[in-house]
């Protein structure tokens, strides 16, 4: 053991151990793992806000799902769906359909291109689930959203 400016080091099998660090290093230890632990669980929190934050709004007396830029964000369940132009401050509905598995039907959608030519800003994807409505109680709503909104896509 010697003393070297004020250090105390000492040799452990060849390897020269500074007793100064010592304390600081294990308070660094301690720190990193604290702080490991305290993202992990900050993750953990982020990933269940993220499972339970799904984003709604109410229209023409129906709670919507949404909206969303991706239609992977809606739910692969029965609805109505509504497509939307979002462009600037304006809203405007692009196409209103009922499915029996909303993702599905919006993710592969033949009238994807007219989507695409009738908006010169954001297509958001919106859904109203119907899990107590059969095919015909889903067109029922789709036809009367079709009339208050006239979309320029799909069937009038």
């Amino acid at each position: 053991m010697r003393e070297m400016g004020g250090l105390i080091l000492r040799n452990n099998g060849g390897t020269a151990y500074n007793r100064a660090y010592q304390a600081p290093l294990r308070s660094a230890q301690i720190l990193l793992r604290r702080t490991s632990d305290m993202l992990g669980t900050l993750c953990d929190i982020a990933k269940k806000r993220k499972e339970r934050n799904i984003m709604s709004f109410e229209r023409w007396g129906y709670q919507f799902d949404g909206a969303y830029i991706l239609p992977d964000s809606l739910q692969s369940r029965s609805g109505v769906y509504v497509i939307w132009c979002k462009s600037g401050d304006n809203w405007t509905v692009l196409d209103v359909g009922e499915a029996a598995d909303v993702k599905e039907r919006v993710s592969n959608h033949d009238r994807a291109n007219c989507w695409a030519r009738n908006c010169s800003g954001i297509i958001y994807y919106s859904a109203t689930y119907t899990p107590n409505l059969q095919q015909a109680g889903r067109m029922k709503i789709e036809q009367r959203i079709r009339g208050l909104t006239n979309p320029p896509c799909g069937e009038r």
